[in-house]
């Protein structure tokens, strides 16, 4: 029984706290039991520490009722009171009399005393409380508070008549609530009374118990009463219980579940069904069929238009609608079931059809390498498409491909691949590949919303080795600040990209660097664009391919590639001095035609610009015409490239003209046109063209003889690099 912090709890505890006290003395002690006297002495003739136990000899008895006719009686023996004396014979304080719990022992300490000697025995008068309880009146089933009735009496058991006084009694009912409650108080007697031995006075004690005291069949209750005898009070306590077989029938809730179209539902009837003491037995599990209004005998009740009910018997109900039961239409049925007492309860359970949607779960893919394992995070990518309802993060379950069912720890290893291995708290999934797994490893979830409707998702980890690149090969234009762009030759490793902010240049030391000067150039990484590097040639460097630099960069998983950048630095065109195509051979007054782009080669990838072509004129000016004094003039067509050189009257010999010619990419090269000038023959033109339509098979003043020749106009000769064919 529970005590309050109030005086009345205080005096109910006070016998436990002397008893503790007590025990942590070690000197002589004295037991004494009832009202057998016991003596003790003491042979020392120092000093010791005394402890005086007094001992219950009485106890109580419970007895069993019925809420027809329950009664209990209740009863304590007399606590012992006893006097000693030190070795000079002066009184030894023993303390006031005190009460104490039954079957408990009372541990009086008294302290270093010298040469200790004297007798236990009972003081002059015991009280004692015996009584019963009157059978409680009415049904306690379902009623919300049980009053009680007790007659007590309080005997003095002697040896001899005691003046006492009963200051106040009462029940106090400790069952179901923290706290002690008063039932009744009341005074009994006159002050000063002498009660004989065997004197009693009657006591009448009532009050009312809440019923939730009485939810077990079982009431436990307390008698206090306040004694003043001779001047000091006390509490004199009894403890005993009221216990009732209330035979309470078991009470029911009606049981509603939304459920959806063509989807059997189970509905549990296990948290509706409650009992009194008792448990249900759901073997006795009976659905109502509607059109007898009897239980059903095969357990099954169908309701046309509506659907068809079976009961199971662990407490569930299955429900399967029937082919037209829309949205919003409700169905029920009736039940009963007993407890395990034999008592019977009725009750409903409730359908309604929804048109409620499953949630949608991804498909994720997450990336995994033995050093990284996939984390995956289904319910943050989980929809629900009705508004209102919430996903369950902690509803996600691993379907275990070797059976094709939730796995019941969460622990899912798939041979030859790896392990998922879900917390059921946040419902996140991890997989860790098997050494050497390379490829995609997957597996089926599913995942619920707040109604327990669930929808089905995959996880996919993509598992591979370390990420690689390809050579990288640029040809750059001297003296210019090149980009260079890595991010095309990163070869992903199972679909991760590259984590472009930990791309660094590697130096010859084998660092890591974000600048590399070569002979060759600089390579610089460009903070503004990732991915990239810039590189500005040396002005010493002679152009053509440079040695190759290596650099690194990790994917988002930290697995790091390597690679190489090759530059080659563009070169200029060469002019080939043996080619024909810059020089010729004309008679004087004849005019001929030159082909400067055939006379140079360009390099390192450059294709020659044929409208590029210029004359050198004084001061290197690029010119389209250049005069010769005394000599003849150079004219540079710009559509085609060709020069035509045409010789001034009386002109024989050699002559000169500097030309310059770039690439594609804008460099130049220089060479020299070079035309021979001979003096006329008596060739007429009309044999000499009759000459040319025989070699040619073509009619034409002229004809172009492969991708380098020479042509003279007027009645001058075709020439094809230096040979003369007139």
């Amino acid at each position: 029984m529970q005590q309050k912090t109030s005086a009345l709890g205080e005096r109910l505890r006070r016998a436990g706290a002397g008893a503790l006290a007590g025990a942590l003395l070690a000197g002589g002690s004295v037991v004494a039991v009832g009202a057998a006297a016991q003596a003790a002495t003491n042979d020392n003739v120092g000093t010791g520490e005394l402890t005086v136990t007094h001992r219950q000899n009485e106890g109580w008895k419970k007895i069993r009722g019925n809420s027809s006719a329950a009664r209990d009686g209740f009863g304590q023996g007399p606590p012992m009171y006893d006097t000693m004396q030190d070795g000079s014979g002066a009184p030894i304080d023993l303390g006031a009399p005190q009460s104490f719990w039954d079957g408990d022992d009372w541990n009086t300490p008294v302290g270093n005393v010298w040469g200790w000697s004297g007798v236990a025995h009972a003081t002059d008068f015991a009280p004692q409380i015996l009584g019963t309880v009157n059978p409680i009146q009415g049904d306690l089933c379902g009623a919300e508070t049980v009053t009680i009735d007790a007659s007590a009496r309080l005997t003095n058991l002697g040896p001899t008549p005691g003046v006492w006084t009963i200051g106040a009694s009462a029940l106090v009912s400790g069952r179901g609530t923290p706290e002690e409650t008063a039932l009744a108080e009341q005074g009994f007697g006159a002050s000063g009374t002498n009660y004989p031995v065997g004197g009693t006075v009657p006591l009448a004690l009532t009050g009312t118990v809440p019923v939730a005291d009485v939810q077990a069949g079982k009431i436990d209750l307390a008698v206090a009463i306040e004694l003043n005898h001779n001047g000091s009070k006390g509490w004199r306590t009894h403890d005993f219980s009221l216990v009732y077989d209330l035979n309470c029938a078991p009470t029911a809730e009606d049981v509603t579940q939304i459920v959806l179209p063509g989807v059997p539902a189970d509905i549990s009837l296990t948290d509706s069904v409650s009992t009194d003491g008792s448990t249900p037995d759901w073997t006795t599990l009976q659905l109502i069929d509607p059109e007898t209004g009897e239980p059903s005998p095969t357990g099954t009740v169908t309701i046309p238009g509506e659907g068809v009910y079976t009961a199971d018997a662990d407490g569930v109900v299955r429900f399967t609608a029937a082919a037209g039961f829309e949205q919003g239409q409700k169905s029920s049925v009736a039940y009963t079931v007993k407890d395990a007492r034999g008592v019977s309860v009725r009750s409903r359970a409730e359908i309604e059809l929804t048109a409620a949607s499953l949630p949608v779960p991804p498909a994720l893919v997450r990336p995994a390498s033995p050093g990284a394992p996939a984390t995956f995070d289904p319910a943050a990518g989980t929809i629900s498409p009705d508004a209102g309802v919430a996903v369950d993060a902690a509803s996600v379950q691993l379907i275990d491909p070797a059976s094709d069912t939730p796995s019941p720890s969460g622990v899912v290893t798939i041979a030859g691949e790896g392990t998922y291995t879900l917390d059921p708290a946040t419902g996140q999934v991890a997989f860790v590949p098997e050494a050497g797994f390379v490829g995609d490893s997957s597996i089926a979830y599913t995942i619920a919303d707040s109604r327990g409707l669930r929808g089905q998702g995959t996880l996919t980890a993509n598992v591979s080795g370390t990420p690689s690149t390809t050579p990288v090969d640029e040809t750059v234009v001297p003296g210019q600040l090149v980009p260079i762009d890595l991010t095309g030759d990163f070869v992903r490793s199972g679909g991760v990209g590259p984590d472009l902010t930990t791309l660094r240049l590697i130096d010859a030391q084998g660092l890591p660097v974000t600048e590399l000067v070569t002979p060759a150039g600089t390579y610089t990484l460009d903070p503004a664009r990732p991915g990239t590097v810039m590189f500005r040639s040396a002005a010493g460097f002679p152009g053509g391919p440079a040695p190759a630099v290596k650099y690194s960069v990790a994917d988002l998983r930290g697995e790091v590639a390597e690679g190489t950048i090759g530059v080659t630095v563009a070169r200029a065109p060469v002019f080939d001095e043996t080619s024909s195509n810059a020089t010729g051979t004309t008679q004087a007054t004849r005019s001929i035609i030159l082909d400067p782009a055939g006379s140079v080669v360009a390099r390192d990838g450059g294709a020659v610009d044929r409208r590029s072509v210029k004359l050198v004129g004084a001061g290197g000016a690029l010119v389209d015409t250049l005069a010769v004094p005394g000599k003849g003039t150079f004219a540079v067509d710009p559509a085609t490239g060709l020069v035509t050189f045409t010789a001034v009257d009386g002109f024989i010999g050699p002559v000169e003209a500097p030309f310059s010619i770039a690439d594609d990419r804008g460099l130049r090269t220089r060479g020299t046109l070079t035309v021979d000038v001979t003096p006329a023959t008596a060739t007429t033109p009309a044999a000499r063209a009759a000459e040319v339509l025989a070699r040619t098979g073509s009619g034409g003043a002229a004809a172009l003889v492969g991708g380098a020749a020479l042509l003279l106009t007027g009645a001058g000769a075709l020439v094809l690099s230096r040979r003369r064919t007139a």
